[in-house]
C-alpha cells in the first residue's frame, strides 16, 4: 500500500471541449506544480468509455495499437488509472497517478469515475471562448476574493442546499453542458474561477489534510484534526476554561467522532469554522478561536430599553444574511500576552476579505467582563442581551 503525498505536485486538465487554460498554466508553473492538458476523444460517447483499475502507479501513456488490448499483467512496474479505451481495446488511455495529483475536468463522467477511484477532482460547468477570457480575467488577489465571496453567498443553511444545487443543475444546463454534475463535492462555472490556493486546498480537503488558514506575526491558525483532540482536552481542563466553555465530549472516543463530523460538515460546507492556534516558535497548540455559522435564524435579543436589538432588521431577524459569530479560547498561561487580539484581528480581516462576511456576531456571558472588554477592543458594540448571554455585533464593511 502507497502513502498518499500530503502536497499538490500536479494538476491535470481532462477536456472534452477544449478549454482556455494558458493562466492557470502559468499559475501553476509559477508556483512549482506541473500541469498537463489530456484531450478526451470526442467520438467516445460515456457508454463508450471504460475505466479499467489498476493500482501503485506512475504517470504513464497507454498506446494500444489496434487489436491489442491491456492485459492484466503488465511487463512494466508502473500502473496506474486508466482512464477510458475504447470497448473493443482499440484506440488511446491514459494513466493518471493518485499521489500528488488533481484532475479538473468538464466532464461529468470523467468526474465521478474518478472519484470512484478516491482521486481528487473539480468539474468544471461551462466553457469560455477567448474574448470571454480575456474580459473575465482578473488580478490574482481580486479572483480569490470573487471567488471567496461567491462561496459565501452560496453557503446555504442545510435545508436550502438540494434546492441551491438543482437551480445550478439548470443554469449549467441552459448553458450548454448538460452532463450532470451532482454529486461532485466541488464544481465551477469557469476554469478561471478557480486558481492556485483554492486547488490546493481543495486538494488538501479530499486528501483530509487541514487547511492552513492564516497566519499572525506569533501564530499560525489551521483546521483541526482527529489527532489535536488530546492536546485540546488538556486546555479544557482549566478551572477558567470550564467556568465559560461547555465541555467536550466523554470519553474522548465521542469528541473524535464529534471532529470527524465536524471536519466534513463545518468545514467541508462553509470553508470555515472553529480553527486551532498554534504558536510559531514552539509548534504548540495554545487555544482555538475562529467564526462559526448558525443560519439566519430570528432572534429575540431585548436591548437595556426592552426593544428587539438587532442592528440589521427591524423585525428582530438575521434577514438573508447569516449569523456568523466570531469566538476564541486560550490555555491560560498564553493569556494577557497579546495573542487573543493578534489572531482575532486576522480572522476578522480573513472574514472581510477572503470569506465575504459583512457583520460578524459574539456572545459573552454577562459575568465574564475580561471578555466583553475584550469584544469592545475589537470594535464590536453591545446589541442587546437575553438572561445572561450579551450579544455584540461589528459591520466589517
Amino acid at each position: 500500500m502507497f502513502e498518499m503525498k500530503n502536497k499538490l505536485e500536479k494538476v491535470v486538465l481532462m477536456t472534452r471541449q477544449g478549454i482556455e487554460c494558458r493562466e492557470i498554466s502559468r499559475e501553476l508553473t509559477d508556483a512549482g506544480i506541473l500541469f498537463e492538458t489530456i484531450s478526451i476523444p470526442e467520438e467516445l460517447s460515456d457508454a463508450g468509455l471504460s475505466y479499467a483499475r489498476l493500482s501503485d502507479a506512475r504517470l504513464s501513456e497507454d498506446r494500444l495499437s489496434e487489436g491489442e488490448s491491456a492485459k492484466p499483467e503488465m511487463p512494466r512496474q508502473a500502473t496506474g488509472q486508466k482512464i477510458w479505451e475504447c470497448q473493443d481495446g482499440k484506440g488511446r488511455g491514459k494513466r493518471i497517478e493518485k499521489q500528488g495529483v488533481l484532475v479538473l475536468s468538464d466532464s461529468a463522467f470523467v468526474c465521478k469515475q474518478l472519484l470512484r477511484e478516491n482521486i481528487p477532482v473539480i468539474g468544471i460547468q461551462k466553457v469560455q471562448n477567448q474574448e470571454e477570457f480575456h474580459i473575465q480575467k482578473e488580478s490574482h488577489m481580486q479572483k480569490e476574493s470573487h471567488i471567496q465571496k461567491e462561496s459565501h453567498i452560496r453557503k446555504e443553511s442545510h435545508m436550502q442546499k438540494e434546492s441551491h444545487m438543482q437551480e445550478e443543475s439548470r443554469i449549467h444546463e441552459e448553458s450548454g453542458n448538460h452532463e450532470d454534475f451532482w454529486g461532485i463535492p466541488y464544481v465551477v462555472e469557469f476554469i478561471n474561477d478557480t486558481d492556485v490556493t483554492y486547488m490546493e486546498r481543495i486538494y488538501r480537503r479530499y486528501r483530509g489534510i487541514p487547511w492552513d488558514i492564516l497566519e499572525t506575526e506569533r501564530c499560525v491558525l489551521r483546521e483541526i484534526t482527529t489527532a489535536d483532540v488530546p492536546r485540546i482536552a488538556e486546555i479544557y481542563k482549566a478551572p477558567s476554561v470550564k467556568k465559560y466553555m461547555e465541555p467536550l465530549y466523554e470519553p474522548l472516543e465521542r469528541e473524535v467522532a464529534y471532529v470527524e463530523d465536524y471536519i466534513r460538515n463545518i468545514y467541508g460546507f462553509y470553508e470555515y469554522g472553529t480553527w486551532l492556534i498554534v504558536e510559531k516558535s514552539s509548534g504548540t497548540i495554545i487555544g482555538r478561536a475562529g467564526l462559526e455559522n448558525y443560519g439566519s435564524e430570528c432572534t429575540d435579543e431585548v436591548d437595556d430599553q426592552g426593544e428587539t436589538a438587532n442592528p440589521g432588521s427591524p423585525d428582530g431577524t438575521y434577514g438573508e444574511e447569516e449569523k456568523v459569530e466570531l469566538g476564541y479560547l486560550l490555555e491560560d498561561r498564553y493569556q494577557q500576552k497579546g495573542y487573543a487580539t493578534e489572531v482575532c484581528q486576522a480572522i476578522l480581516g480573513y472574514a472581510k476579505e477572503q470569506l465575504g462576511i459583512s457583520t460578524v456576531w459574539a456572545r459573552v456571558q454577562e459575568d465574564n467582563h475580561a471578555s466583553r472588554s475584550f469584544c469592545e477592543k475589537l470594535g464590536f458594540q453591545k446589541a442587546g442581551e437575553k438572561e445572561d448571554i450579551v450579544n455584540y455585533v461589528k459591520k466589517l464593511y
